[in-house]
């Protein structure tokens, strides 16, 4: 018993150390990112437009960074910085933080309103419930791009547009650039990846297509995040990364938190830069921004979903239609993203 108490003991004091040499990392990482854009800063001073990203979220500029080509934090002739000075100053969701029943606004100098945009990533029913739409904030920004219909409807300062969320898929856009089509990665047939959250709508009825995929008796693959889903036949474990659950599977079932016109997320778009074909709960028009034979519509709240996908999975849809992935991942590498989609805004603007 004692043997156990001291090795917990030094477990307990290894912790603090090991987090304190990954905060380390992180500050030096990020140091030499920012050393590049001072770099790439000088040597192109005229041509070069300068955004800061602002937002709320721990880990956005190391998240996000990797996915400009050589993690150079440019892209055409925009260049995206983490602090100091710029031209335009972009507020992913928020830069005001939601404590409890509080909401805490950090010191910032706001710059004039004209060079301050915003951009939702998350969905309206979010937006409402953490706040991201404040007057507060949104007085001092002269554009927002957003997917949420009742600030699309109110005009002025909202515009309509996709979240453009940055990738989670835990690969950088070099990677995922050269990486080619193996199909023995691909150990399963149908995968997914999904939490435990019931906090919105979307979240339910997410969990209540899992227990009836799970009672199906339709082979699948789940990874996830909670105790909840262990009971589920088809649980895996947590995801490393989404590559490492995404390559794996020729298809994978991706369920948006909403459906609404404007909103798509990640979710296809990491699935589809794992080679994994999306069967796509979600934006009624996402055939607007990718190959409509790149992913298949299915509506997890039918009745008839999982004989919706057992037919596609029957049929072999895979190997016809995987040109059309690969002409879906060209276009998000090089189009449909964050930094291609602000480089655009920026250059129409200036």
């Amino acid at each position: 018993m004692n043997f156990f108490l001291k090795l917990y003991n030094k477990a307990q004091g290894l912790l603090p150390r090991i987090l304190n040499r990954f905060n380390i990392f992180l500050y030096f990482r990020t140091s030499r990112i920012r050393r590049r854009a001072a770099q790439c800063l000088r040597a192109h001073p005229r041509q070069m437009r300068v955004v800061r990203l602002l937002g709320n979220f721990p880990g956005l500029w190391q998240r996000s960074i990797e996915q400009t080509p050589g993690g150079s934090c440019q892209w055409g002739n925009t260049l995206f910085v983490a602090d100091g000075p710029a031209d335009i100053y972009v507020i992913l969701n928020s830069i005001i933080r939601p404590v409890g029943n509080r909401y805490i606004k950090p010191a910032f100098a706001w710059p004039e309103r004209e060079r301050v945009w915003g951009l939702h990533m998350e969905p309206a029913e979010y937006v409402q419930y953490l706040g991201y739409d404040l007057a507060e904030e949104h007085d001092h920004i002269s554009r927002f791009y957003t997917n949420c219909d009742y600030l699309i409807e109110r005009g002025g300062i909202y515009k309509a547009s996709p979240p453009y969320v940055h990738s989670h898929v835990g690969k950088s856009w070099d990677f995922l650039n050269k990486v080619e089509y193996r199909p023995e990665r691909q150990q399963f047939e149908l995968g997914l990846i999904c939490s435990h959250l019931k906090d919105i709508e979307g979240h339910k009825i997410r969990l209540e297509f899992l227990e009836r995929l799970d009672q199906s008796g339709l082979p699948y693959a789940l990874w996830g995040r909670g105790e909840a889903l262990k009971r589920f036949r088809g649980y895996q474990g947590f995801a490393v990364s989404k590559w490492a659950a995404h390559s794996q599977c020729r298809y994978t079932i991706v369920m948006e938190n909403t459906v609404s016109r404007w909103y798509w997320t990640e979710k296809p778009a990491d699935c589809l830069m794992s080679f994994s074909m999306p069967l796509y709960h979600g934006c009624p028009d996402l055939g607007n921004y990718l190959p409509k034979d790149s992913f298949i519509p299915i509506d997890i709240r039918r009745p008839d979903c999982i004989e919706t996908i057992r037919e596609v999975l029957h049929r072999d849809t895979y190997s016809h239609r995987l040109n059309a992935i690969h002409e879906a991942r060209q276009i998000l590498l090089k189009k449909q993203n964050l930094f291609a989609f602000l480089d655009r805004e920026v250059s129409n603007h200036y």
